[in-house]
Formats: structure tokens, C-alpha cells, sequence
């Protein structure tokens, strides 16, 4: 999955068309940490569906709450994502959300961007001279920051260049 995202983020920039790259490292109410973040767990928290409508079926769970209930920071990142998300859809741009919640959000929580505490949060876009993730992340003490899309260069590269590269993205 990372590296078609890579692929396609980095062919995007080759013909000027803007856009916005993220990392989700926020575990579900009733995930263990060892199975990590998978494929789709960021739904619910794009819709702020922190009620987990539609989650409490055989093969689902409220990934809100496991009967314990998910950490605070979960709640804050489902609005922060949502309003981004809205903002995106009515503006093409994430970074027109609300800066009075991402400014709360600042002073609870220090959210860092590349490595420094920043006043507001900047999703940048991605380029060729600037190649970063905005991370949506709860699990630690930051709840979201921006980060070098370098996680496994050489291993995604070889992908890249043999197996999609193959197919001609």
C-alpha cells in the first residue's frame, strides 16, 4: 500500500497536480498495538463516526469502544480528520478547518511538526521538493505532525521500480 501511494503521489508531481499525502497511526478501540493500523481504520474517523454506526456487527467493532472505551486523543483526531476532510471537499485545501478546535488542540497536546511545537497545523502539500506525510497520530503524545515520506526507501523503491513500474504507473 505504501508504495503505490508513493508511486502515484510521485507521478502526481511530475505533471504539477496538487495534493496532500497521510499517514494514520491511531489504533482503534480494541486493536492491539501488535496487529497495528490497518487498511480502512481511518473511516470512521474521516465521518467522525464516533458512535461506530454500522460497526457492531459480527465482523466489526465500534472502533470507538471495545467496553472500555477508546483514548480521548481518538475523539479529538475524528474531528480534527473530519474537519479536514470537509474543508478539503469545499475548498481543495485541508488547512481551512477551524482554527479555533486545532489551536485547543495546540495547547492540550503540543502538536509537533517536523520537530517543532507549531501554532497551527499546516497540512503541507506533497511535491517533489517537499515529499511528507501529514500523520494523524493518537497513540503518543503528539496528535499530529508532518514527516520526511522516507519509511523504507530502499524496500519501496524496489517495488516501485520492479513490480508497479511494471505496470506502468
Amino acid at each position: 500500500m505504501q508504495a503505490t501511494r508513493r508511486a502515484i503521489s510521485r507521478y502526481l508531481t511530475q505533471h504539477n497536480v496538487t495534493q496532500y499525502s497521510y499517514d494514520f497511526n491511531v489504533f482503534p478501540a480494541g486493536v492491539d498495538a501488535t496487529i497495528g493500523v490497518s487498511h480502512f481504520a481511518e473511516v470512521a474517523f474521516v465521518f467522525a463516526n464516533t458512535k461506530g454506526v454500522g460497526y457492531d456487527t459480527v465482523v466489526a467493532t465500534n472502533p470507538f469502544t471495545d467496553g472500555n472505551g477508546a483514548p480521548e486523543a481518538n475523539f479529538k483526531i475524528a474531528k480534527l480528520m473530519s474537519r479536514m476532510w470537509i474543508s478539503f471537499i469545499v475548498d481543495l485545501d485541508p488547512n481551512n478547518s477551524g482554527g479555533e478546535f486545532l489551536l485547543l488542540l495546540v495547547i492540550e497536546k503540543g502538536i509537533r511538526a517536523n520537530d517543532r511545537i507549531v501554532t497551527c497545523v499546516d497540512w503541507p502539500k506533497y511535491t517533489a521538493d517537499n515529499e511528507v506525510n501529514f500523520v494523524f497520530d493518537a497513540n503518543f503524545t503528539e496528535l499530529a505532525y508532518t514527516a520526511p515520506d522516507n519509511f523504507r526507501v530502499a524496500e519501496i523503491d524496489y517495488i516501485m521500480k520492479n513490480i508497479i513500474g511494471a505496470v506502468g504507473v
